[in-house]
């Protein structure tokens, strides 16, 4: 068995499907009207009920009980682009963790959570550029000196 993708059920796939092209930035790699399958290996789905032949199918959005996460080289850069959406709902503004990753959270149309990390490989080669060592790197984000090594190539 091999596992594929996750298909988010949405209300309105043209709704949606804008979301993710124009705020995610997410490219379509196969769209089947009802059934849309993005580049980053998840598919947004409508009229779910009617294709689980479901007639008493209760689809709950806005449960928060999970999200997508997404990585971005250039933060500051995803920060001035999310600027010009004044339709994003956001849980959070940009938070820092101790690990030094700054992430920032909103909703989709459909109230499912998004996540977007800045990517620890960016953290790694800045901190690494800027003349800390593997190991200060290590103790400063919290991640094993051989995942940061690999990460940086070295």
């Amino acid at each position: 068995m091999k596992f594929i993708l996750p298909i988010i059920v949405v209300k309105d796939i043209q709704k949606s499907k804008k979301f993710y092209e124009e705020v995610l930035r997410q490219n379509i790699t196969l769209d089947l009207g009802s059934n849309i399958t993005f580049s980053d290996k998840f598919a947004i789905q409508a009229d779910y009920a009617d294709l689980v032949d479901a007639d008493n199918f209760h689809i709950s959005f806005n449960s928060n009980d999970h999200e997508l996460y997404f990585e971005e080289n250039d933060f500051d850069e995803l920060l001035r682009h999310l600027e010009k959406f004044s339709e994003i709902h956001f849980i959070h503004k940009t938070k820092t963790y101790p690990w030094l990753q700054r992430v920032i959270r909103f909703y989709d149309p459909d109230f499912h959570i998004i996540e977007i990390g800045e990517s620890m490989d960016t953290i790694f080669k800045n901190l690494y550029n800027l003349g800390m060592t593997i190991d200060e790197i290590s103790e400063k984000t919290c991640h094993p000196i051989e995942y940061i090594k690999k990460s940086l190539d070295l």
